[in-house]
């Protein structure tokens, strides 16, 4: 019982932290992010709210800028690895809420260039 209850509590300090409502009063798609609109849709649990991960799920940065807005939605539709399923949950439009807030968030700019190819030798 002891056991059950350190686990328990271990997943719950595991958990990402919800970003205050009143830094995201423009911004639709972080509030429903972050729980606020739908009780039933907390990505900031997993995600942490400003989406850069927790120990439940990763960082988003890379996926937003390395995945097309189609891969995203259906990673979001049809969940991955762990990540549950919201296709009963969210409706098109949320969707893109929250991946226009993903995409504020992790603008494409931010992420480093790739370095460019090396010059053949001359000989």
């Amino acid at each position: 019982m002891r056991f059950l209850l350190f686990a328990s509590l271990c997943l719950m300090a595991c958990a990402g932290v919800q970003l205050p409502k009143e830094k995201l009063t423009d911004a639709p798609g972080g509030l429903m992010f972050n729980g606020y609109t739908k009780q039933d849709v907390a990505c900031f649990t997993c995600h942490n709210g400003d989406a850069k991960g927790a120990m439940r799920g990763p960082g988003l940065a890379d996926e937003v800028v390395d995945k097309s807005d189609e891969q995203l939605s259906e990673t979001i539709k049809n969940g991955d690895g762990f990540m549950p399923a919201h296709k009963d949950r969210l409706n098109e439009e949320e969707i893109g809420q929250i991946l226009a807030w993903l995409h504020t968030t992790f603008p494409a700019a931010a992420k480093p260039a790739a370095a460019p190819a090396a010059a053949p030798a001359t000989p």
